[in-house]
């Protein structure tokens, strides 16, 4: 059985995505800039962007409010994402094991070196907003949610699936 982590267990940092869209909007990007530099002062960071242009733009930015640089680290995604609620991965424990579990087969999640296995389930469809865990083995859902994501399914369904998955109560 996989478990579902909490929000609240410990991680190695924070996955970012700065889309190249907000260049457009100066003052929402100096608050992702004061965001993303307030965040490496207390934990790393995977920033997600563009391209090394972006990336040299993304930088300069930063440097005006003296973010740890050593503490960022960076990867590509060549097309401009517009909506970044569902490209991470849940992240699940096995035993010991931690993994990826992608609960969709979308190339941005893919295209990413996430240095753990990812694991693709087509069979459910869920995101980091629909689901979550206690960190005691039961899972909180959005059922509209899930319908929404799932629309091949019907509650039990969603909920058989879940239960299969993570053996939840």
């Amino acid at each position: 059985m996989l478990e579902l982590l909490p929000e609240w267990h410990p991680q190695w940092g924070i996955l970012l995505v700065w889309p190249k869209y907000i260049s457009t909007l100066p003052a929402v990007e100096k608050n992702y800039a004061n965001l993303v530099a307030t965040i490496l002062q207390e934990e790393p960071v995977l920033l997600i962007c563009a391209d090394e242009a972006h990336q040299a733009a993304i930088k300069e930015q930063l440097q005006r409010y003296h973010a740890n640089m050593a503490s960022l680290h960076w990867h590509f995604i060549a097309n401009d994402i517009k909506e970044t609620k569902d490209i991470a991965p849940l992240v699940t424990r096995h035993f010991h094991d931690l993994a990826m579990h992608v609960f969709d087969d979308k190339e941005t999640v893919l295209s990413i070196n996430w240095q753990l296995p990812v694991h693709v389930h087509n069979d459910l469809k869920l995101e980091a907003g629909a689901i979550g865990s206690d960190g005691r083995g039961n899972i909180i859902a959005s059922k509209p949610h899930l319908l929404e994501l799932n629309p091949h399914l019907d509650r039990q369904g969603i909920a058989q699936r879940i239960r299969g998955k993570f053996g939840t109560r």
